[in-house]
């Protein structure tokens, strides 16, 4: 509900809205990522209950590779009243760090070929991958981190 109501206000404001352009090029992609910040929440019913809600972030990307472009919307409430251009290095920065441990536990940890998938099993192990890579980092030596692990 909450989705519906935020998604549909938002995309019939947009153009009044404050936002914030962001273009990067790298590993043979292009990546342009508009982020819209709306601080008028006195209209989402939905949102009532959420008594320090300040912000509700839209970022429209458009990833392109190899001549392929793919486009996607995400939604974010937030308890904190930046500009868009903050919000948009701030989501930034969370999908880089997010994607680096992904990439990390799916080199040193072959995550991606993991079988286990009843009960616990997977969540628990998961855990536990992060806490080892954890523990790899801080070691300080010339090993790699899959050599380590190793170790």
């Amino acid at each position: 509900m909450i989705y519906e109501q935020v998604s549909s206000r938002l995309k019939q404001v947009k153009a009044e809205l404050a936002y914030n352009k962001d273009v990067d090029f790298g590993s043979g992609r292009t990546e342009k990522r508009t982020c819209y910040v709306e601080n008028n929440l006195e209209l989402y019913d939905d949102l009532r209950p959420w008594e320090h809600l300040r912000s509700i972030v839209m970022v429209e990307a458009e990833r392109e590779i190899k001549g392929k472009i793919s486009c996607e919307t995400r939604y974010y409430l937030c308890n904190l009243g930046l500009e868009a251009s903050e919000f948009n290095k701030l989501i930034r920065d969370y999908w880089s760090i997010e994607n680096k441990l992904q990439w990390k536990l799916d080199v040193v940890f072959n995550e991606d070929a993991q079988r286990t998938k009843t009960g616990n099993v997977p969540q628990n192990l998961a855990i536990i991958r992060k806490f080892a890579l954890q523990l790899i980092n801080q070691i300080e030596d010339k090993e790699s981190i899959k050599n380590r692990r190793m170790e």
